[in-house]
């Protein structure tokens, strides 16, 4: 069976504690619901450096954790951002990548794949 080797949950490890975000096609689904916006709208503004709201930042967040965390996780993670808004700034990195990369076109996709076997190499 082929599986799409570059849609990897990003890990990200704070505190002794091992978060991962990946975003399928449940999650890009349930973005789109929750956020009522396409998930094109959020990764064209992401990819041109601009920034998210709080709601669709949060939003983006409880999505991409549904794969591999509970929903208490999610909540006491979104609650924590909420109490320390500047805790976002240490996620949001490994967040938006693992958003960005499944929605990337072919084109690159196959570029960033070669370069990445050759530096395994």
């Amino acid at each position: 069976m082929l599986t799409d080797i570059l849609n990897e949950p990003q890990k990200l490890e704070i505190e002794d504690k091992t978060y991962l975000f990946e975003f399928d096609h449940l999650a890009l689904a349930a973005l789109e619901k929750k956020i009522n916006k396409s998930v094109f709208l959020i990764y064209d503004t992401l990819s041109c450096g601009g920034s998210l709201t709080i709601d669709d930042s949060l939003s983006l967040l409880t999505t991409g954790m549904l794969k591999h965390h509970s929903e208490k996780e999610i909540e006491v993670l979104k609650n924590r951002i909420k109490e320390y808004p500047g805790f976002f700034n240490i996620i949001k990195d490994s967040l938006f990548s693992a958003f960005i990369m499944p929605m990337m076109p072919p084109e690159i996709l196959r570029e960033y794949s070669f370069k990445k076997k050759d530096q395994i190499i």
